[in-house]
């Protein structure tokens, strides 16, 4: 094919364009389409920003030219796609150090049995992955349990998976699940989790919260299966026209009504040929427009279309909008996507799945706008093609294959998924969505919905994010919770073929735990025994309770404090208090923390026992067969005395188990008497004062006497 240049047709003088309305051009696009013209999508600001997350990649595109072999870039997909993912990092957050307690439900993996991590998958094979599981929790897995989805790239697999057979504490489990890869290559992720009956979810690791995954790479070819330029088809398979009138093709160089030209090795912005491509130039009128209808094309699942986009080298004054529609049969023209270009020295990849439109015959339409005036409106199509994915490289660059028409179909939905809540707090959390697929149109709302039922939909609570121009990972905020209460929880996203939802996921607001104090046993010196009761466990359970103690009123974690016994069925703990200095008042709180924080029971109080002290005084009254014993408290103690009096025996240190008499009332100077009886003349007696209170019984000195 000859090699066009635009320097004959361009002006010397380059002014610059007035940049108009994008509401009056869709006026004219609307005019034109008539009453089967799909709705115009809002044009992007500037390529560059549509495709900033590919400028490195775009980059070194730029230095070569596109080969039948087609490697696809990290470019905005427009209709929904099987995308590769980036792997995700695990961050283990330090735990707080609980009482050590058992895990209902927890997993350890224990190997892959089939396809370990980066084996190789052909293009949309089928294959069975399969996790060596262990239960490492203290409940079994019954049938009721489930293999479920969580994120990243599903498969094609269902949400969930019942458990096969029951697994019990310390058993492993072979667990499969049938899988379908993608139909384009790349490194893809899944991850998944196990469900119990009651919907909760759990995963491995030491705080059973991970993910296990599976991790494959698919590999294949990709071919040109329809090239919008060889072969003469830009003429032989398409009709060209303005807005108003037919043209020819090939066109004229200069023609006013606007012209298109298949050239071999147009130079784009950089100066440099990537390959053969359509020139085309809109009508020289204000937002004048070229635009060109293929023939059907039979599309198949893993088709997409590619071509670089751009101005030509030197059309300074280039600002054109670029469209790409299609029609199946004689249904309504839908749009693909558009895309606002200037000449400011870069151009842009298009990959755009077309899986949606598998098994139907297409006529695609290949539009460019002047974004005002037409001056220099150079705009290039490079090597513009239909790919499939193949096991095999490409041979010869096929044709079109006629075939009956197809129905027309509608527009495309997008495709979301809903993850798990995260940052749960008694009145809020973090919802989390993932668009897999834009559909077509581009979204114009996404977000999160949440209720108490099931399912909830966007007539019920819900965050309005805004429109979307690229599939990836977003959240909400969800506000206004009540504290310990279930919510379900999906990611939505909205297009004009309605509105779709990710998977129901539940969570239950975080709630403080209720312990309250009882009063201290076993009271001593330096011991004692704190008392406590859970009335409410709150949500997550806790992770740490037990007895705080101070001499000052309401202590906290930062005095002294003892881990809680295990919970007896009523919920009731003890703590060992120690440390405790005799005869000194303590203040003493039951305590409980959860993921909320830390709640307390309400301040008691006690004294630490101390003993108290007696003196035995020298017996009078001595005649056979009685005496009078003498003792003196020096010292009531804590608590005060219970008993006091005078014990002897004929052997030396008597006690309590011999002779004993209680004391009389006490004297203001705390001495007493005791009245000794049964006693034998001549014979030598010992005695001691003694004196008892909750601590214990003391005696003063031993005496002796002979009546």
């Amino acid at each position: 094919m000859a090699i066009y240049k635009p320097e004959a047709f361009m002006h010397s003088t380059r002014s610059k364009k007035l940049l108009i309305s994008i509401v009056a051009l869709a006026a004219v696009v609307l005019a034109c389409n008539g009453p089967f013209a799909a709705a115009t999508p809002q044009p992007a600001a500037t390529l560059d920003a549509l495709y900033t997350a590919a400028a490195q990649t775009l980059a070194g595109m730029s230095t070569q030219a596109i080969s039948t072999q087609f490697s696809p870039t990290p470019t905005l997909s427009l209709l929904p796609t099987a995308s590769p993912i980036v792997v995700y990092t695990f961050t283990n957050v330090p735990p707080i150090s609980p009482v050590p307690v058992s895990r209902c439900d927890a997993a350890s993996f224990v190997s892959d049995v089939t396809y370990p991590d980066g084996s190789n998958v052909t293009l949309g094979g089928t294959f069975t992955k399969i996790w060596k599981l262990k239960n490492t929790g203290t409940c079994t897995w019954t049938t009721s349990y489930a293999l479920v989805y969580v994120s990243g790239e599903r498969f094609g697999a269902p949400a969930a998976v019942a458990m096969p057979t029951s697994v019990g504490p310390g058993q492993t489990i072979d667990l499969p699940i049938n899988l379908t890869a993608p139909n384009q290559s790349g490194h893809y992720r899944g991850f998944w989790k196990l469900r119990n009956s009651s919907n909760v979810l759990f995963g491995i690791g030491t705080d059973a919260a991970s993910n296990f995954f599976v991790d494959i790479n698919v590999t294949g070819y990709a071919v040109t299966g329809y090239d919008f330029v060889a072969n003469d088809n830009t003429c032989d398979d398409a009709s060209w026209e303005n807005a108003s009138r037919q043209l020819p093709c090939r066109g004229s160089d200069g023609d006013d009504r606007g012209f298109v030209i298949a050239l071999d090795a147009p130079k784009l912005e950089d100066g440099k040929s990537h390959g053969k491509g359509l020139l085309m130039h809109p009508e020289k009128r204000s937002d004048g427009l070229i635009s060109g209808k293929y023939e059907g094309i039979r599309i198949r699942s893993g088709d997409r279309f590619q071509a670089l986009i751009g101005c030509e080298y030197e059309a300074n004054d280039c600002d054109v909008i670029f469209r790409l529609q299609y029609q199946v049969g004689n249904g309504g023209i839908r749009t693909l996507g558009q895309w606002r270009e200037l000449y400011e020295g870069q151009f842009y990849p298009l990959n755009i799945d077309l899986s949606t439109l598998s098994g139907e015959k297409v006529k695609f339409i290949l539009t460019v706008f002047a974004n005002g005036s037409s001056h220099e409106d150079f705009a290039l199509w490079v090597d513009p093609r239909i790919t499939s994915q193949s096991s095999a490289p490409a041979t010869a660059t096929p044709t079109r294959t006629a075939t009956s028409t197809a129905t027309a179909t509608s527009t495309s939905a997008p495709t979301v998924t809903t993850q798990a809540v995260t940052n749960i707090t008694t009145t809020s959390a973090t919802g989390n969505g993932t668009i897999t697929a834009l559909g077509v149109p581009n979204p114009t709302e996404h977000g999160i919905v949440w209720s108490t039922s099931a399912n909830p939909t966007t007539a019920n609570n819900k965050t309005t994010n805004g429109p979307v121009s690229a599939t990836g990972a977003f959240t909400g905020l969800m506000t206004g919770l009540a504290p310990g209460t279930q919510y379900h929880v999906r990611a939505y996203a909205t297009n004009t073929s309605g509105t779709v939802y990710g998977a129901d996921v539940t969570f239950i607001t975080y709630q403080a735990p209720s312990v309250t104090t009882q009063p201290v046993t076993d009271i001593a010196a330096p011991a004692a025994t704190g008392n406590g009761t859970i009335t409410a466990l709150g949500v997550p359970n806790p992770t740490e309770y037990g007895i705080v103690w101070s001499t000052t009123a309401n202590p906290t974690l930062t005095d002294n404090r003892a881990a809680g016994s295990p919970l007896s069925p009523t919920n009731t703990f003890t703590g060992s208090i120690s440390g405790l200095t005799a005869g000194t008042t303590y203040h003493v709180r039951a305590y409980a923390t959860n993921a909320t924080g830390t709640v307390y029971g309400g301040d008691v109080t006690f004294i630490a026992y101390q003993l108290p002290s007696v003196t035995t005084q020298a017996v009078s009254d001595v005649a056979a067969p009685i005496a009078t014993g003498h003792g003196t408290i020096t010292a009531l103690g804590v608590p005060d005395p219970t008993e006091y009096g005078i014990v002897w025996s004929e052997s030396p240190n008597p006690t309590l188990t011999d002779s004993r008499v209680t004391g009389g009332p006490l004297t203001p100077t705390n001495t007493f008497t005791g009245s000794i009886t049964g006693l034998t003349a001549g014979t030598p007696y010992y005695v001691r004062a003694y004196v008892t209170n909750a601590a214990g019984t003391v005696y003063g000195q031993e005496v002796t006497f002979t009546p």
